[in-house]
């Protein structure tokens, strides 16, 4: 298949360069002059990627790249940019767009650049496929339990369940792109439902929040390997797409309406009790119950799991940082209700080693 790939410049030999090396590359190339021009054809027709400059006149490359994701969610987004752009280059992506370029583009770079919008693209058509497929089976079930007659609790039972798969195969999505994590899903998991029990949450709201924390990572799906598994600390660039997970993963899970929870912990399980976390900055209450609780389990299982970066911590040391952090990263609440339950905390780390 011979993917179609939109270039918007408005000078003219910037996309006669471009437009030969896309040619070079196999794909089918189609030019705007601006952003208005570029939408238009958007409308009209359906593309693989989206290749923009920042700069432009009339309409500039963050409202284009936020117009053309609202028109199509699943597009790939090429921002292109001068080395003194970074920042703003950031920031596009945080709106929408997937990857960016320099200037002077180079062949390879452009190859890798839409290489990994086209991954990212198919992830984001293959869940929502898999969604679509899932609602289809689910509403099929539901009718056929209703001609049978079925009670509307096993129906809905049967519902529930299908969703709870989709949180399982997300999660083992998410595990899969990063193979540090291990069993680590599994742990948090464990540990926030030790950690809810021990606030006093219900038996049931015990178990939503165990079973959506799994997929407090699945953001990691769009994030590159390279980022994900580099053995040393992260350039601020790398820093700054790294946290693009949270966002990302809050995306996908929303998807559902059945998946706020999920969502809600995605997007912020990196939040700050004082406000210094990402991906919004908020803290102290603004941030669900849901994410600080998951918040202290996610970073006690990173301290003790041996990372491609760094040894791991005794449990003992882990608790220490955990106290340590009290009402600066952490809600002081969760944390006493962690130390509450620390004896089940350990079982469950040697119940699943690495």
């Amino acid at each position: 298949m011979s993917h179609k790939i939109l270039l918007v410049d408005d000078e003219p030999s910037v996309r006669e360069v471009i437009g030969g090396l896309l040619k070079m590359l196999g794909y089918e190339p189609a030019s705007a002059a601006n952003g208005h021009a570029a939408l238009e054809m958007l409308r009209q027709e359906q593309f693989s990627v989206l290749i923009t400059d920042i700069h432009m006149p009339e309409m500039n490359g963050i409202e284009l790249v936020e117009r053309a994701r609202r028109q199509d969610a699943n597009i790939g987004i090429v921002v292109i940019t001068g080395v003194g752009d970074l920042k703003i280059a950031i920031k596009v992506m945080q709106h929408g767009a997937n990857e960016y370029l320099l200037k002077p583009v180079q062949f390879d770079a452009l190859n890798v650049a839409i290489e990994k919008c086209l991954g990212h693209r198919r992830l984001q058509m293959e869940l929502r496929a898999y969604q679509e497929e899932l609602e289809t089976k689910v509403s099929q079930r539901t009718e056929q339990l209703t001609s049978a007659h079925t009670a509307l609790q096993t129906a809905h039972q049967d519902v529930k369940q299908a969703y709870l798969d989709l949180v399982t195969v997300l999660s083992k999505t998410a595990e899969s792109n990063d193979s540090d994590t291990g069993h680590h899903i599994k742990r948090v998991s464990s540990y926030v439902s030790a950690i809810a029990k021990q606030l006093g949450h219900t038996e049931d709201e015990v178990s939503r929040l165990a079973q959506f924390s799994t997929t407090h990572d699945i953001g990691k799906v769009t994030i590159h390997p390279d980022i994900l598994k580099k053995p040393g600390k992260l350039t601020y660039d790398e820093f700054e797409a790294m946290k693009l997970h949270t966002v990302n993963g809050a995306t996908i899970l929303s998807q559902s309406p059945t998946l706020d929870l999920a969502s809600s912990i995605a997007l912020s399980h990196h939040e700050r009790h004082d406000g210094k976390g990402y991906p919004h900055g908020i803290g102290s209450e603004e941030i669900p119950v849901e994410a600080r609780i998951t918040s202290v389990a996610d970073v006690f299982d990173a301290l003790t799991m041996k990372r491609c970066y760094k040894e791991a911590w005794s449990i003992d040391k882990a608790v220490g940082k955990i106290e340590e952090e009290r009402g600066k990263q952490f809600n002081p609440e969760v944390v006493d209700a962690f130390i509450g339950c620390l004896d089940h905390i350990r079982s469950i780390r040697q119940q699943f080693p690495e």
